[in-house]
């Protein structure tokens, strides 16, 4: 799932794991100081997990 994340919205390996980590566990958020989580790919693949990016 983590490589499937990589590749379709453009993260890197650690940032994919996290995020993979969030959806097998149904998270409602993720929040993140990253600024990989901001850009179009959530948009038009949208997925349950809100991501909040703080400052």
């Amino acid at each position: 799932m983590s490589l499937q994340y990589a590749s379709q919205y453009q993260l890197e390996s650690f940032d994919a794991l996290h995020f993979a980590i969030s959806q097998v566990n149904n998270c409602d958020y993720f929040a993140t100081l990253d600024g990989n989580f901001v850009h179009g790919a959530f948009i038009t693949n949208p997925v349950h997990t809100r991501i909040l990016k703080i400052a």
